[in-house]
C-alpha cells in the first residue's frame, strides 16, 4: 500500500511537471530579446529527502530485478543444456541396444523407454 501511494505521488508529480507554463498577461508582452521561463518550485529538504530515499530504494529494486532476470535466463539456458544431455544419453543407450526410437518414448520419471501410444 505504501508503494502504491508513493507511485501515485510520483505519477502526480510527473503529470504536474508536464503542464505548460503560465501564459503572460495579455496586457504587456515580453520585451524583445527577453525569454520568459516557467516558474520553478524547488522542493525543500524535508520533502526532497523522502523522495530521494524512495528513488534510491526503487533503483535498488530495479537492479535486483534485472539481476534476477539475468539469473533466470542463465538457468533456462542451463536447463536446455541439461535436457540436450539427457537426450544424448538416451540416444546413446538406444543406439547401443539397437532400440528403434520411432516406437518408444523416454519416461523421465522412471528413466526408461516405454512404447509410444498408438494413434
Amino acid at each position: 500500500m505504501k508503494y502504491l501511494l508513493v507511485l501515485l505521488a510520483l505519477v502526480g508529480l510527473y503529470c504536474w511537471a508536464q503542464q505548460p507554463g503560465k501564459p503572460l498577461p495579455a496586457g504587456k508582452p515580453a520585451p524583445a530579446g527577453v525569454t520568459v521561463s516557467p516558474e520553478i518550485y524547488p522542493f525543500p529538504p524535508e520533502f526532497k529527502a523522502p523522495i530521494r530515499e524512495y528513488q534510491y530504494e526503487s533503483d535498488q529494486l530495479e537492479i535486483e530485478n534485472q539481476t534476477l532476470l539475468l539469473k533466470v535466463e542463465k538457468n533456462k539456458e542451463r536447463q536446455r543444456e541439461l535436457l540436450d544431455a539427457i537426450k544424448q544419453v538416451a540416444f546413446n543407450f538406444a543406439s547401443q541396444r539397437k532400440i528403434n526410437l520411432d516406437t518408444v518414448d523416454l519416461d523421465p520419471k522412471e528413466v526408461r523407454f516405454i512404447p509410444k501410444p498408438v494413434k
